[in-house]
């Protein structure tokens, strides 16, 4: 692949192209600049022989991981440093935010950009920053005289307050106020922390106390009690002030309230742990649907051989449903990561509710006053009803575990049209909900409501109240409405219960169109082509069996040997994405060349996310999840060797 150097010379960052083998193909003039060497010189050149930072075992698991994966990770300046070393005139390194992407024809890009001024900038804005503190603690002393200083101190966005050495209060500003909910007039009343807090804690007093006996500043985290005697947590800092006479004469302390703070970090916690859990669920998911493609296979095959075997036959059954209940297990944690595709097609949402509820009524105690309120419109949508099906079951059960103790349970179930005019304050919420027709679907419970400290973790993945549970279930649910473009809304209260509003998108009337697939089967002629041989092996005798003629590739460069050997011999190719020396999208594009017009049905077992752009590259191609139904996949077949068949 070939790529328009003149522009790569013209960018402001540095660039390196590396071939499949790891061979550096290109430098761009930034970088040849910055690391004094010419283009012509690195060419050729081991990256990692060049540039041994990028021989470190870490390293290299991320490159092979964007290989592996075809995508793209970035190395930060603050932790990596430089990975291209680029000297400056003082003799120290650039620091480099590294981008690796991963091209085409299976090589690399590396773009490092300059972040050591920025860097530079950061680490004289925190000097500044504590040469401030310092300046402000020196010039405390000062003031009675200084009143412009303490207009300041009044506007600072810290809470401060100077003490006298019985830790008393002689100031406090207007932020102190606003973070304790007392007065000016009740703080210098009360005199001390100590009489401020209803357990009387005099930790903040004695801390005082010592910096002014020590002369030595305090620094740490203390729990601030407002006046409503609710906590909040702050970073402290104490310090002596020193008059003319190098007398300690009082303190002051600033107080920055850590709320906000506190909860970005957990955020940015919850951001990572899911991250991981993504991470983890793709790998999973690719071996775990690998493993059921292969059961789900010779239980087919095995079904088949035992028709005259009833009990044997429907303990097959059995299994294959465990199987496919195994598959849709991977398949929610994919939609609570929301990185999975859905499954979506054109159903009025009202017909499906009101059978969906016939299945959900089963699972509701015969106590329970389980009520509906459907509105009589057909509410057309476009969506995966498997997946809203699933949401609603993980609703209604969190609705009858939370009525389990009330003496009259009840549960309601309400879809109704949005008319946004009567919701003024969800538009405040949700702006989106003004734009298009929105169903108003509602589950509404007497139970026993959530904890208002549950209430901003109810959809945490990470988080449940019972006793046994993922927390998975609440999580399901928002990836699902999301997934489908809709808004969760939740309305709970203590010791009166819950209603969870959820708000879906509508399409128009007319889409409602109901295709039957087709029944005739074509015998056709296959190339197969998967590196796991359990599935390899087991779909090719499904396919044996379902009267196809099929021939087996064990990877990408096995299947373009094959074809190039049989160029009119197949009717369809069978193509795994991802495997070794070649992977799929790569082999399809050898195929075409040889035969433009092959019908290729791609087959993955990763999250779908990761390759249907890969897949959405090619004409006449469709992408379907492994483990698949074998009657599927002969329909599938079937459409895709149909002449008149269009994407």
């Amino acid at each position: 692949m070939s790529y328009n150097h003149s522009l790569l010379n013209a960018l402001s960052e540095g660039v390196c192209l590396l071939n499949r083998d790891g061979k550096i193909t290109f430098c761009n003039r930034r970088l040849e600049s910055w690391l004094g060497k010419s283009n012509a010189d690195m060419q050729g050149q081991s990256l990692t022989e060049l540039f041994p930072r990028f021989a470190k075992k870490h390293i290299q698991a991320r490159l092979r991981m964007v290989k592996e994966y075809q995508t793209s990770v970035i190395f930060s300046a603050q932790i990596h440093g430089y990975l291209f070393p680029c000297p400056m005139d003082d003799g120290e390194y650039r620091l480099q935010q590294t981008t690796v992407t991963y091209l085409e024809d299976g090589g690399l890009l590396l773009s490092a950009q300059d972040f050591t001024e920025q860097l530079r900038q950061s680490k004289i804005h925190k000097a500044s920053n504590l040469h401030l503190q310092q300046e402000l603690t020196q010039r405390y002393a000062l003031e009675k005289e200084n009143k412009q200083l303490i207009s300041a101190m009044d506007q600072a966005a810290e809470a401060v307050m100077i003490c006298n050495e019985r830790a008393q209060f002689q100031y406090v500003n207007h932020t102190f106020v606003q973070q304790t909910a007392w007065s000016q007039e009740e703080l210098l009343e009360k005199k001390s922390y100590a009489q401020l807090r209803a357990d009387g804690d005099q930790t903040f007093d004695q801390l005082v106390i010592e910096a002014i006996h020590s002369g030595k500043k305090w620094q740490g985290q203390y729990q601030v009690q407002r006046k409503d005697e609710s906590l909040f947590m702050a970073n402290v800092s104490i310090a002596p002030i020193v008059n003319a006479d190098k007398t300690v004469t009082h303190a002051v302390a600033i107080q920055e309230d850590m709320t906000q703070h506190i909860l970005l970090e957990e955020q940015y916690r919850q951001t990572q742990k899911q991250e991981a859990l993504t991470t983890l669920v793709a790998g999973i998911a690719h071996d775990f649907n690998n493993l059921l493609s292969g059961m789900l296979g010779h239980i087919y095959l095995s079904s088949r051989e035992v028709k005259n075997l009833p009990k044997t036959s429907e303990r097959l059954k059995k299994i294959q449903k465990s199987a496919y209940d195994a598959a849709d297990i991977v398949k929610q944690l994919m939609t609570f990561s929301r990185r999975d595709q859905i499954d979506a097609r054109n159903f009025p949402l009202q017909s499906f509710l009101k059978e969906m509820v016939k299945l959900i009524e089963h699972s509701v105690p015969e106590n329970i006053d389980f009520s509906l309120d459907f509105e009589q419109y057909a509410f057309p949508m476009h969506g995966d009803p498997e997946l809203l099906q699933q949401a609603m079951v993980n609703i209604v059960q969190n609705a009858v575990e939370a009525c389990v103790s009330i003496e009259h349970p009840k549960i309601s179930i309400a879809l109704k049209a949005l008319n946004v005019a009567n919701h003024e304050h969800l538009l405040v919420r949700y702006p989106a909900l003004q734009y298009g027709e929105y169903a108003q679907l509602s589950i509404q419970d007497n139970g026993s409501g959530i904890h208002p400290d549950h209430y901003d973790r109810i959809f945490d993945p990470f988080f449940t109240t019972k006793q046994l549970g993922s927390g998975l279930g609440l999580a399901t649910v928002m990836g699902c409405i999301q997934h489908h473009h809709g808004i969760i809304d939740v309305d709970s209260e203590l010791g009166i219960g819950t209603t969870i509003h959820m708000y879906l998108p509508l399409c128009a009337r007319h889409t409602l169109e109901h295709v039957k697939p087709k029944e005739s089967f074509r015998k056709v002629s296959i190339l197969l082509v998967d590196d796991d041989p359990l599935v390899r092996e087991t779909t090719a005798e499904i396919l044996h069996d379902l009267g196809h003629e099929v021939i087996t590739a064990v990877d990408g460069q096995d299947a373009i040997e094959i074809f190039e050997k049989n160029i009119l011999l197949f009717d369809v190719v069978i193509m795994d994405m991802v495997m070794p020396r070649v992977n799929g999208p790569a082999a399809v594009h050898r195929i075409r060349e040889m035969k433009t017009n092959i019908p290729v049905i791609f087959a993955t077992a990763y999250d779908r996310s990761v390759t249907l752009d890969h897949a959405d590259k090619f004409e006449r191609t469709v992408l379907v999840s492994k483990p698949f139904n074998p009657h599927d996949l002969n329909q599938l077949i079937s459409l895709v060797v149909d002449k008149n068949w269009h994407q």
